[in-house]
């Protein structure tokens, strides 16, 4: 029999998730954070062609240590070989959490390094890139996020119930923000590894010209009670890649996302 869904977790059918940097909790909290760990199967065509990992844990210094990492598989390696890590570092700052993204990427004969630094409460952002040797200060609308801060903000969100109307989110990628908006639908059963889940499907939609251009995120399913990004789908050039988590560890020990019907 389906369990019905607490109606505090039943968003409407077209709502716009408004996520600030004020959402987030306090760097106490952060630091006092469990350690995390999701991985993810990347498939195409019904076949596997990487893997993603995502990490989340205190650093010691009263700050988190986050991180997301894309791999290709072994036989995908052969032809078209990828590898990219972007580490997000939050630490306290006289001007409020201080959030530092190193971005590696590799893939095919493509390089980047480059690193920013943003200051969320404030707006402020750096930019620099090792291979082109440039560092850029940006002025950016306050509240603005970084991708690996994006991820989590999204389950986060969902878990805390913070759901609002109306605004943009901002999203700090390429030297600029872009703005975002995402949309979620009613709850509906999902299939996973983890059993029948109920979970929410949110969509993004993009207000820049320059955001996802290569890549275009089309559906991503949030689960309940706790909640998890259990499952998202990428547009790339040539089809679609989803993404479907199947670990998720928390302390070393193995969580299971909410929402289980019987």
């Amino acid at each position: 029999m389906k369990r019905p869904l607490p109606s505090r977790r039943r968003p409407p059918r077209a709502i716009v998730l408004r996520l600030a940097a004020a959402w987030l909790p306090g760097l106490a909290g952060l630091a006092a954070a469990p350690a995390e760990r999701l991985e993810y199967q990347l498939a195409w065509m019904g076949m596997t062609v990487g893997s993603l990992s995502v990490t989340s844990a205190p650093d010691g210094t009263g700050g988190l240590l986050r991180a997301i990492r894309v791999r290709s598989s072994a036989w995908v390696g052969h032809i078209y070989p990828v590898d990219t890590t972007l580490q997000c570092a939050i630490a306290p700052t006289p001007d409020g959490p201080r959030h530092t993204v190193v971005k590696q990427v590799s893939e095919n004969a493509f390089v980047q390094h480059d690193t920013l630094t943003l200051w969320p409460d404030s707006g402020r952002a750096v930019w620099s890139e090792a291979v082109a040797q440039t560092c850029t200060t940006s002025s950016l609308p306050r509240g603005t996020r970084d991708v690996v801060s994006f991820f989590f903000d999204l389950r986060d969100t969902m878990g805390q119930g913070t759901i609002q109307t109306g605004g943009l989110y901002r999203l700090a990628m390429d030297g600029q923000a872009h703005a975002l908006e995402i949309h979620a639908g009613p709850a509906a059963r999902r299939t996973t590894p983890f059993g029948t889940l109920q979970a929410v499907p949110l969509r993004l939609v993009s207000r820049s010209p320059t955001l996802f251009v290569r890549n275009r995120p089309r559906q991503i399913w949030i689960s309940l009670d706790p909640p998890a990004v259990l499952q998202a789908d990428v547009r790339i050039a040539i089809g679609t890649v989803r993404a479907r988590l199947t670990e998720w560890t928390r302390d070393g020990q193995p969580v299971v996302p909410g929402g289980t019907t019987p």
